[in-house]
């Protein structure tokens, strides 16, 4: 008789042979908690010597990199690093003062608006080529509350939706389960039906999780690197590029010693060539 079928016919028996493995499974598993904790106290232990170890090393990187890469962008961009106005009255994060200064500079330079949709990936060279070639308005939260919104001036030609995110999140509109985005994609779709369209959520802070069918992402290192494209910036464009510089890197890090100086900030830097 093998065991299961004599447990079933035994079951006081089977109560037994339960209440004598259990000890052992209950011991099995101290012991396996008890050699984990000890795994975790050893290498909490070496921590800090692997840190006192590779601390030189990255400190070294650091001042190599910010050489090559940190050095030269300030040498080429040094008026840029002084503080911008809106840094001065506390308001580098303001959506809206964002928004207008982009309205105000893409309006008023097409190849401006050009570099900043082709240093986006996703925007097709014929959608840019189309809009080289057109007169377009540019306005601010006037279309279904999207805040900039550029429609070719030509009937059924192309309109761009931009959704600026500094440091809120895309959220929910008005209490239901539709995100700002989807809310805005269906105007589009809805009132610019026979027109060419592209959506992009423009954002500092991560929103790459929150991106839906559609719309392509764009962050604000993107947007600085489209803004030093411009050729002969004025004095209004080259103070939004020294705002966007204090989001997008740490403009304030003079030296490679500095605390906000890291590889993530670097590499900001980087992006920018």
């Amino acid at each position: 008789m093998n065991r299961p079928t004599f447990f079933m016919k035994n079951p006081k028996a089977f109560s037994k042979f339960i209440k004598t493995l259990r000890p052992l499974y209950e011991q099995s598993i101290r012991e396996r908690q008890e050699a984990q904790r000890i795994r975790h106290e050893k290498l909490a232990e070496q921590f800090p010597s692997f840190i006192e170890r590779l601390r030189p090393i990255y400190d070294q990187s650091v001042r190599e990199l910010f050489d090559e890469i940190v050095s030269p962008f300030k040498q080429q961009h040094r008026d840029l690093f002084e503080t911008s106005l809106l840094e001065v009255i506390g308001q580098e994060e303001r959506e809206i003062y964002h928004s207008k200064l982009l309205a105000h500079i893409w309006e008023r330079n097409k190849n401006a608006l050009l570099s900043f949709l082709r240093n986006i990936e996703g925007v097709d060279d014929a959608f840019i080529k189309n809009v080289e070639e057109s007169e377009y308005d540019v306005v601010c939260e006037e279309q279904e509350n999207i805040d900039i919104f550029i429609k070719g001036r030509q009937k059924k030609s192309w309109v761009i939706a931009v959704e600026n995110k500094v440091n809120d999140k895309v959220h929910n509109r008005n209490n239901t389960d539709i995100t700002q985005i989807t809310h805005y994609r269906e105007f589009v779709k809805r009132e610019y039906k026979n027109y060419t369209s592209r959506l992009i959520l423009l954002s500092y802070k991560d929103n790459t999780k929150h991106i839906e069918r559609d719309w392509i992402y764009c962050d604000y290192t993107t947007l600085l690197k489209s803004l030093l494209e411009i050729d002969s910036p004025d004095r209004l464009v080259k103070e939004y590029q020294s705002t966007v510089l204090g989001l997008s890197c740490e403009k304030g890090a003079d030296h490679p010693d500095s605390v906000q100086m890291s590889l993530h900030s670097i590499n900001q830097f980087r992006r920018l060539f």
